[in-house]
Order: structure tokens, then C-alpha cells, then sequence
């Protein structure tokens, strides 16, 4: 960008910012700590050949913090290691297991593999416990679903079969509540055949003359209470 702003080609202002950089990288203070560091001055011959010896990896045991690190981090490895055999030998699966390598009692054993048996057929009972109330919920739901189906057929119009009631007195309709009728419906001639059909049917077979005649107009009666 600055070559193209002062008219320079690219190597000259990559150059000029490559120096302009070290200016600001490379001040008094850097200097002198680097020189110190690496026993350029004041001069230190064997921190000298200790730092050569490092670059070089020709470096002793413990002789630089390079190899101080290196073994600080291979004992934290071995440690880590350590701790995953001891969890491999203790554990499998995510079951407890006998350890190994360890003399036990064999009532110990025993005691271990009943707690273990009770465990496994607890398990099993509350499993088949929610099992069965899955099931009964599931039942239930089914047996909900079948009445609120058959209460809505039982409350649909006898006539156009496309309303139901759910409520209000303007419905006509039977007082047993399995025969209704839309307002609009109930003005039409099938509405009334509808009805008297049901409402013989609803008294049932007469006894005599006076108990039909009698259950008929109980019948018609709640009908016309319905409207």
C-alpha cells in the first residue's frame, strides 16, 4: 500500500519496512538483556558454551533448563500414565470389579456378589415397574381417546352430521343426550322423522297403552326443554 501511495516498487518498500520494524524491535534495553542472557556481555564463557551445547543438543543432564523441562514433563506423563493403569485395574465397563494383584476373602467375594445380584434385580423391578405404568398411562390415554370420539359422534347432528353441540339450549335434542339436532336443522321434515324414530326407539317396546303413550311424551317433553 505504501508503494503504491509514494510511487515505489515493491522490493524497496518491503525493505523500508522490514527496517523500519528492527528500528523499533531492536532498542538499547533488548539489546543489552539479549547480550546478558547469552554471556555476550558482560562476557560469561560458560554460560556461552552452555547455551551453544543446548542449540547444538549436545546438552547434560539437568545442565540447562531446557533438559529440567523436558524432565519435568516426561515425570508428569509417567505419573498420568500411572494413574489410568491404576483406574484400568480397579474398574471395567464402569462396573467395580475385584482388584487385581490383591489376596481377598472369599466371604468378601461373596458379600460383594450378592450387594451385586440385589443391585442388578432392583434394577430390573423399578424397570418393570415404569414398564407396567407406561403402560396403564398408555391404556388410559387410548381409553380417553375413545370416549372423547364416541361423545362427539353421540353429540353430532342427526341431520347434516357436520355440527356438534357442545353446549347451549337452542339444540334440540333428546333428554337420554344421544340425539341432537342443529337449530337449523330441526326445521327441516328429516329432523322431525329423525327424531320420532329415535324417541320410539329411546322409550323402548310398551308395555301398555298408558306406558307408552306416557313415556312418549316424556321423551318429546325433554326435546322440546331443549330448545
Amino acid at each position: 500500500m505504501d508503494g503504491m501511495l509514494t510511487n515505489t516498487n515493491t522490493r524497496d518498500a518491503l525493505l523500508l519496512a522490514a527496517y523500519a520494524a528492527e528500528r523499533r524491535a531492536f532498542t538499547g534495553p533488548i539489546i543489552r538483556g539479549a547480550f546478558r542472557r547469552r554471556g555476550l556481555w558482560p562476557f560469561g564463557p560458560e554460560l556461552m558454551k552452555a547455551n551453544v551445547r543446548a542449540n547444538l543438543g549436545l546438552v547434560d543432564i539437568g545442565e540447562t533448563a531446557v533438559e529440567a523441562a523436558r524432565h519435568a514433563a516426561s515425570e508428569v506423563i509417567m505419573a498420568a500414565q500411572g494413574r489410568v493403569d491404576e483406574a484400568r485395574a480397579g474398574s471395567s465397563s464402569g462396573r467395580a470389579v475385584v482388584k487385581r494383584g490383591v489376596v481377598h476373602s472369599p466371604f468378601l467375594l461373596l458379600e460383594q456378589q450378592r450387594k451385586v445380584q440385589e443391585a442388578a434385580a432392583k434394577a430390573e423391578e423399578d424397570k418393570a415397574v415404569r414398564r407396567v405404568a407406561r403402560e396403564e398411562r398408555k391404556v388410559n390415554q387410548e381409553r380417553e381417546l375413545a370416549q372423547k370420539v364416541a361423545s362427539r359422534e353421540l353429540h353430532r347432528c342427526r341431520v347434516c352430521a357436520d355440527k356438534v353441540h357442545r353446549g347451549g339450549k337452542t339444540w334440540v335434542g333428546c333428554a337420554c343426550g344421544a340425539f341432537w339436532v342443529f337449530p337449523a336443522c330441526s326445521k327441516q321434515l328429516a329432523a322431525g322423522a329423525a327424531l320420532a324414530e329415535h324417541v320410539i326407539m329411546c322409550a323402548g317396546p310398551p308395555e301398555s297403552g298408558s306406558g307408552s303413550q306416557s313415556g312418549v311424551g316424556d321423551s318429546c317433553s325433554s326435546s322440546d326443554d331443549s330448545e
